[in-house]
Order: C-alpha cells, then sequence, then structure tokens
C-alpha cells in the first residue's frame, strides 16, 4: 500500500524551511511512494512462471536426433541405456536456447524413460531402463510445440550379441571370372552361436575386383555368399559384419594369362529331395578359358568335389563326391543327385594350367528342397475374416498360404504353384511360393455374394432364439429367408503334393503297409457349407479321373495328387439395431395399469430388456465396430455398457446383450423424473442410434 503523507503536518514541522524547499521535499516523497507502490505491485502481480514458458520453437526447429551413446541399441532386461538427444534447426544448426521434449513408448511394459526433459543449446541426453519383458520398443521423442519427432528402436534381449565373426573363402585364389564361396561363423561372448536370423552384412575392399552377396541372415550362426570375380586379377580383401564386430579374409584372383575356371550353370538350382518324385538331379556346368579369354579346345582335366547336407547327395554315381571330368570345348558337365537330407549344396572345380598352376572356382548354391507339399504342413492365413462386402465392392483381405515338405522343410520348391477357388467376390487365381514357401492371393468383394443356404440346426435354434427376444419372423423352409451361413464364402486352395505317411524305416518313401492319411480324389466347393457333397450347389473343381462324379476316397496312398484347404470369409453387411426394450416397457406399463399404478422405475420397480447387432443375415459387423447403451435422468445400468467386435468369421450371430435399468438413488424424494435410454452403433466412422425415454423416480 501506498503511504498516506498529511501536507499540512509536514508544513507544520517545516516551518523553518522556505516554501520551495518544502515543496520539493514533498514531490520527492510522493515520488518514493509511488516507486513502492509499483514495486510491491509488480511482485503481487508476477506469479512463478516456468522458465521455458512462452519460449517458442516451432519457426526454429527442424529436426529431432535421437542415438544412443554406446552405438549399440541392444541392452538386456533389468538395464539402462543412455540416449542422446540433438536439437537441429532447419538450417542445420544446433538450437539454441532451452527447450523441453516429450518422450513416448510403443510399448510402456518393456521399458521406462524420464518425461519432459530439458535440452540447452541443442543437445541432452537421457536414460532408458528395462523391464524384466524382452522385445523390441521404439521411443519417440517429440517437442511440446513444433510437430516434430525423433524415432530409435531398442532391442531387449538376454540373448547375446555378436561377439566374433569367422570368414573363410573356398577357394581362396580363383581366376578372374571365377568365384568362391564365403562361409561366416557368428558367436556371441561365449562362443554359442547366435540367434537365428542375425543379419550379417558382406564387403569388398574394392569393388573392381567383383561382386559379392550383400547380405544374409544366419542360421544356427552360419551364413554363406558368393564372390564373383571381374576382369581385374590382383587381391581383395572381403568382409563379413554382424552388429558391431567384423573380420576379413583374402582372396587372390589370377590374371588371365595363366588361363580361367568360370561356373557357368546349375540347371535346375532346386532340387527334391531322393523319392520325391521330384526333379532330383542338376547339370553343372563350368568353363575352362585360355589367357585370351576363349574356350580352351584340348581336353582338360578339371577335378570336381561335391559338399553339402551329409544326406546321401554324390556325383554321376552313387557314393562319388568327387570326379575328374574331360573339357568339351572348354565346357567341363557333371550331374549332381540329390539325397534323403534338404539342405545346399556346392560344388569347387579345380584345372592345372600349363605352367604348372592351380586354378578353382565353386559353384553358386544348389538347394536340395524337400518333397511333395503334404496337408499336414500346408496351411493357410487371413488378413481380415470379416469383409463389409454385402454393402461395398472392393474391400480386400490377404489370404497366405504356407507349405512345406514332409519333414517340415521350408524351402519346399521354389515357384510351386497353388490354385484359389472362390465361392464369390473375386480372387488371383494362383500364388507362386518363394524361397520360403509362403506365397499370397488378394480376394476382394463384389458380384456375385454368397449362396443361399437353408439352415441347420445350430442356425434354427439361434433364430427362434432371435424371435422370441425381437419378434423377428423367419420361414427356415424358404431358401430366401435369411440365416448366418448366407454369408459365408467358401475358398478352396489346392496344390500338387502328397498324402502325408508314416516312415516306419526311415527310407524316405512309401513303403506298402505304412500308415497314411487318405485324401479324397476330387476336390469340391463347398458352397451351402455343410461340408457334405451334394448336388444343389456343389462345383466339382477337381475331377481326378474325369467321370463327372465325386468318386471320394480311393483307398491307396498317393505320391502324385492334388491336395486341398478350405476355409470361409464372412461376407457382412450394415449393422442393425435390434431390441426388445419397447416391448418390455409396454409390457411393463400395462401391468403397473392393471394394478392401478402408475410405470417408475425406483425402488424394486426395474426394466429388463435385450439387444443385438448385426446385418441382414443377422451376421456380426467387421472389426472395429463400436456399440454402446447409456442412460440418463437418474437411471442406473447394469450390463454392457460398451462393446467393440472383432474380427471373426463365425456364422452363428455376435452377442445378444442382457441390460437391467434401475433407479441409481433410490434415496432421493424428488417427484418423477424423465430419463432417457440410448443405444448406439458405429459402423465406419458413421454412428446411428436410437433413443427410449423412461420414468425415473
Amino acid at each position: 500500500m501506498a503511504k498516506h503523507i498529511s501536507v499540512r503536518s509536514i508544513l507544520d514541522e517545516q516551518m523553518r524551511i522556505p516554501l520551495v524547499v518544502t515543496l520539493i521535499l514533498l514531490l520527492l516523497t510522493a515520488a518514493a511512494a509511488c516507486r513502492k507502490v509499483s514495486s510491491d505491485s509488480a511482485q503481487k502481480e508476477a506469479p512463478a512462471t516456468d522458465p521455458l514458458a512462452g519460449q517458442d520453437i516451432s519457426t526454429e526447429l527442424g529436426a529431432i536426433g535421437l542415438y544412443s551413446e554406446s552405438g549399440s541399441t541392444i541392452i538386456r532386461t533389468n538395464s539402462s541405456l543412455k540416449l542422446r538427444i540433438e536439437l537441429i534447426t532447419k538450417s542445420g544448426q544446433p538450437l539454441s536456447g532451452r527447450a523441453l521434449i516429450n518422450f513416448e513408448l510403443s510399448d510402456p511394459t518393456l521399458g521406462q524413460i524420464k518425461s519432459p526433459i530439458e535440452i540447452s543449446e541443442g543437445s541432452g541426453s537421457v536414460d532408458f531402463s528395462s523391464k524384466e519383458r524382452e522385445g523390441i520398443v521404439t521411443i519417440i521423442a517429440k517437442s511440446l510445440n513444433a510437430n516434430i519427432e525423433g524415432r530409435l528402436d531398442i532391442q531387449i534381449s538376454n540373448l547375446s550379441p555378436p561377439a566374433q565373426v569367422q570368414i573363410s573363402a573356398d577357394p581362396n585364389r580363383i581366376s578372374i571370372n571365377g568365384t568362391s564361396h564365403i562361409k561366416a561363423t557368428v558367436t556371441d561372448s561365449e562362443g554359442r552361436p547366435v540367434k537365428d536370423g542375425t543379419q550379417v552384412t558382406f564387403g569388398l575392399s574394392n569393388s573392381s575386383f567383383g561382386s559379392i552377396t550383400e547380405s544374409a541372415l544366419t542360421i544356427n550362426g552360419k551364413v554363406s555368399a558368393t564372390f564373383a570375380a571381374a576382369q581385374t586379377s590382383g587381391e581383395v580383401t572381403i568382409w563379413a559384419t554382424a552388429g558391431e564386430v567384423s573380420n576379413t579374409v583374402t582372396v587372390n584372383i589370377a590374371s588371365a594369362e595363366v588361363g580361367s575356371i568360370e561356373f557357368v550353370s546349375a540347371e535346375p538350382n532346386v532340387i527334391g529331395l531322393k523319392g520325391s518324385g521330384q526333379v532330383e538331379v542338376s547339370a553343372v556346368t563350368f568353363m575352362v578359358k585360355n589367357s585370351q579369354g576363349t574356350p580352351v579346345q584340348e581336353a582338360k582335366s578339371v577335378l570336381i568335389e561335391l559338399f553339402g547336407p551329409g544326406g546321401g547327395e554324390y556325383l554321376e554315381e552313387e557314393g562319388q563326391s568327387e570326379i575328374r571330368v574331360s573339357t568339351e570345348e572348354g565346357a567341363a558337365r557333371v550331374n549332381v543327385h540329390s539325397g534323403e537330407i534338404a539342405g545346399t549344396v556346392t560344388l569347387r572345380a579345380t584345372v592345372i594350367t600349363d605352367s604348372g598352376t592351380s586354378l578353382s572356382t565353386s559353384s553358386g548354391i544348389i538347394s536340395i528342397g524337400g518333397g511333395k507339399p503334404t496337408e499336414s504342413h500346408f496351411s493357410l492365413s487371413v488378413s481380415t475374416l470379416n469383409l463389409e462386402g454385402l454393402a461395398y465392392d472392393g474391400i480386400e483381405s490377404q489370404i497366405t498360404v504356407r507349405l512345406a515338405d514332409r519333414y517340415g522343410n521350408v524351402e519346399v520348391l521354389k515357384g510351386t504353384t497353388v490354385s484359389f477357388y472362390s465361392e464369390s467376390g473375386g480372387i488371383q487365381r494362383s500364388a507362386i511360393m518363394d524361397d520360403k514357401g509362403c506365397g499370397s492371393v488378394i480376394f476382394r468383394t463384389q458380384s456375385p455374394i454368397p449362396h443361399k443356404t437353408l439352415p441347420n440346426a445350430n442356425e434354427i435354434a439361434f433364430m427362434n432364439q432371435l424371435n422370441s427376444l425381437f419378434g423377428i419372423s423367419i420361414d427356415i423352409a424358404d431358401p430366401n429367408s435369411p440365416n448366418p451361413r448366407d454369408g459365408l464364402c467358401t475358398i478352396v486352395a489346392v496344390v500338387d503334393g502328397e498324402e502325408e505317411f508314416t516312415d516306419s524305416n526311415a527310407n524316405g518313401q512309401y513303403d506298402p503297409g505304412e500308415s497314411y492319411d487318405d485324401t479324397y480324389d476330387d476336390i469340391f466347393l463347398d458352397k451351402d457349407d455343410n461340408s457334405i457333397i451334394g448336388t444343389d450347389f456343389e462345383d466339382l473343381i477337381i475331377d481326378r479321373n474325369g467321370n463327372l462324379a465325386f468318386d471320394g476316397c480311393n483307398g491307396q496312398w498317393d505320391g502324385n495328387k492334388k491336395i486341398y484347404k478350405t476355409f470361409n470369409l464372412l461376407i457382412s453387411g450394415k449393422p442393425r439395431i435390434f431390441t426388445d426394450f419397447e416391448a418390455q416397457l409396454n409390457d411393463a406399463i400395462n401391468k403397473a395399469i392393471d394394478k392401478g399404478e402408475n410405470f417408475v422405475i425406483g425402488g424394486d420397480k426395474k426394466l429388463y430388456f435385450h439387444v443385438f447387432v448385426g446385418d441382414e443375415n443377422y451376421n456380426p459387423p467387421i472389426a472395429g465396430t463400436s456399440y454402446s447403451v447409456s442412460v440418463s435422468g437418474g437411471a442406473g445400468l447394469e450390463g454392457v455398457a460398451s462393446y467393440k467386435f472383432p474380427d471373426t468369421n463365425s456364422s452363428l450371430g455376435g452377442p445378444i446383450f442382457s441390460y437391467c435399468i434401475y433407479d441409481a438413488d433410490p434415496a432421493d424424494t424428488d417427484p418423477p423424473k424423465r430419463g432417457e435410454v440410448k443405444i448406439s452403433v458405429t459402423w465406419r466412422g458413421r454412428e446411428e442410434s436410437i433413443a427410449y425415454s423412461i420414468p425415473v423416480d
């Protein structure tokens, strides 16, 4: 508060001071009082503020860098990792001043991090602490007032990271245009193979010497690559890197003057197991050239050696793992025969030059794949099970097929074709398997829609329940009346394979008397979804003997027949709300009138009702459709207040919800009031609802 001063008292006390001096003192005193008032006011009006309040970095910040200070993004459980944060302006300079940065985790169950933190002069650090679970978590750094973020993936694993890489070249001396087989073994700090799928990258000291496989993934700690020499002679260093460790090997490339030997081809480069019925022989060709780079015309002796998984594979004659062949117009040819174990085979070819120098090269990798696909190793998966195809065309779902042979080998002959057939909509005709035994096709909704069918016993029971609750009248004898299976679309996948059998003597072949799974000779499209071949709706898509009839099983093991898998998609439409609320309310009102009363929810008077959400065939709506029930006006609700529909191909409708409305405050003495019950469904982003008025005491 300002100090008030009496002019009269000052004049009385200063009678001997000249009037001018007195007035000056008055002015000085008033000024001091005003300054005190201003100072006090400023102290009261300036609240404590965040030191960064009002600082706007949105116009300056260009990027957020998020790094591991150690360089490693792999940590163990219950440990910590220091992260480096860099704030960069749009011109590439460190951001000056201070800024607050927020952090988010893609999976908070995997770890924790302090948030927010203050960053000064464009850089700072923060600790991330892992919890007890292994996994991969993404750390997201965000500025508070700029729409910019930085991300870093952290792998939490108790498996030790790569600690050592061993690398070898076979052969380590080749001619120009020759090839060398590069092998690497990756182990952890305790000498154990690193986990499968660890990436190993390969590189050359000088790319003018040739090319090499860029990267490969470990299996039991091992990877392989092929170095292909170019036209330049000399010594090239090849390195293999896994994580933060690497190692090198040297390959010497002989000059053209001493001649050369090259790998030409392996046809095919994928063969089947012995006894599989597939192609079991690969024809391998090497070429011996003179110092001018043209094929030699005189016969040269070439030593060819085989290296494989040890399952009985051989060269030309059974038991041979090496052989000498003579060239014809420079070409050295040999046949590789598969054995009974899947894996990879390489050949090494060696020729002696006129000067006595030994030159070698290795073939490309020849894969001995598994035998034919078997039914027990034939699976299908679908990206989306329920598609809104009764309302929209062009809704897609990806169908993925996975195959393996009787041994579970996934490299089951790259290029195998799986054919698809669909009851409705549209589907790509076939999928061609990759080297992992996988392939995919796309199904899309369009005309025609699934076939109409008569309801089965389960559907009749379900629709009778709908009728008793909601008064839905259904003629079960009319094939045009809706029922849930009217929304099922049958899809069949077919591939050339073999029937499953028990190899009792482990000879890799079926022998009479061994047990086997007999399968249908013919394949049909089950359009009425009853798993029974019939004449009404079924299409015979594979007729093995061409007799235009379904023949069933033939009672013998088949090593070459079409096997199949079938599954259903659910084709649904726009959902509708079915409820007996109004009927239950009218019934309660009429019962109260019979007693000479008014129906009001309160005390022991409650209202029970049911809700069902389904499409025109009484099937559930697509995944993500949300449903809710709410009450107001002092009423309480027992039952599921909200529900989100999952992705499903179930053809027996969705859940039926039961509710009870009661007086949420029975002790209040207010007169009865009007409440509301609201039932809502949100489908494809659009909400539809119905509401009812209720009396609540």
